[in-house]
């Protein structure tokens, strides 16, 4: 008999599937009992804290053998990237450069920025945290730690989201989850004025898009 699981902070789907017993989360992303919040959320990494997963009962699957010989399966499971890009405080890629991703579960080792400023990383599915140090010497950014919250971002129609995404684009210091707080207005008007928006200092259907858009989610 399915189950429902409710959503908490932190949580994204790859995770609570490998909690489930399920090696792919599209079991359950795809599953008919799920399609309200497919409706509702669209991806699958970017849900919000009360959201429900219903969890189908796993399908029982049988090989034919024969008895008194060995036989080998191989499980298949789905992986789960991270993807960071990296921008200056004047919204340049920090290309090319040097830095370590210590991320739990996963071997230190260092890495490097590609000419986008982006970094990639495969990371166990049960990953909440990962943090980011720059090693090179010629960058502003040497010495700099950043700590990443893996599954942390909340939907882009909660205010929660929006300014976890402005923060994350350097136009808010601090999380600020009052729509009318000077500083929120601010960022949004800034944003908007970057980005080609009409400049209200609201964040609209208009602005949420192109703020989700220029964030990568």
């Amino acid at each position: 008999m399915s189950t429902r699981y409710v959503v908490k902070q932190g949580d994204y789907l790859a995770k609570i599937a490998r909690a489930h017993g399920y090696t792919d989360y599209n079991a359950l992303w795809n599953a008919p009992e799920n399609q309200g919040l497919r409706a509702k959320r669209k991806s699958p990494n970017v849900l919000f804290p009360g959201d429900e997963v219903v969890i189908p009962d796993a399908a029982e699957k049988s090989d034919d053998g024969s008895t008194g010989q060995r036989h080998r399966y191989v499980l298949k499971e789905s992986s789960l990237k991270l993807r960071l890009d990296v921008e200056d405080a004047f919204r340049s890629p920090v290309r090319e450069s040097d830095c370590q991703l210590d991320v739990s579960g996963v071997a230190e080792k260092k890495h490097r920025t590609d000419g986008d400023g982006r970094l990639e990383l495969v990371i166990p599915k049960n990953t909440e945290r990962a943090r980011l140090v720059f090693r090179q010497a010629d960058t502003a950014f040497e010495g700099v730690v950043l700590d990443v919250s893996v599954g942390g971002l909340d939907p882009i129609d909660e205010i929660e989201g929006q300014a976890q995404r402005l923060v994350n684009l350097g136009y808010l210091q601090a999380l600020v989850l009052d729509p009318e707080d000077p500083a929120f207005l601010s960022a949004v008007q800034e944003f908007q004025c970057d980005h080609g928006v009409g400049v209200d200092g609201r964040c609209g259907p208009v602005t949420q898009a192109r703020l989700e858009r220029v964030h990568g989610a």
